[in-house]
């Protein structure tokens, strides 16, 4: 989970810079934006838990 996490921020940092350079934010940065908030609550708490 925590890896997706970190995959989704990856496109996510990209996406941002490409929207700032066009200076417009496109649907898909908010949406991969979400889904890395989702995955990596999840990855953490998932990463708590099994301790």
């Amino acid at each position: 989970m925590l890896v997706i996490g970190g995959i989704l921020a990856v496109v996510f940092s990209v996406l941002l810079i490409n929207d700032l350079e066009s200076e417009t934010i496109t649907q898909w940065t908010v949406m991969t934006s979400y889904f890395m908030i989702i995955f990596l609550i999840i990855g953490t708490v998932l990463r708590i838990t099994q301790k």
